[in-house]
């Protein structure tokens, strides 16, 4: 389970470097401001990142995968 981006809700990137990486700049407590790598992949690149048994939810804010061991 991971958050995706949703404009308006999420942080915004504010860089993508040359391997298609985003990052985000989030303000800590102190004021301070941090760079984060936040990659938002759609279900296509879940899919192919992923095991074909796994199930694949994309929700408006989140994607889920969810795998059952039998």
């Amino acid at each position: 389970m991971d958050n995706r981006f949703v404009a308006g809700s999420s942080t915004p990137v504010s860089e993508i470097d040359a391997y298609g990486n985003t990052y985000q700049l989030r303000q800590l407590g102190d004021g301070s401001k941090v760079r984060v790598l936040k990659n938002f992949p759609d279900e296509t690149e879940l899919r192919s990142h992923l095991p074909p048994t796994l199930k694949v939810e994309m929700l408006e804010y989140y994607w889920l995968a969810d795998y059952v061991f039998t």
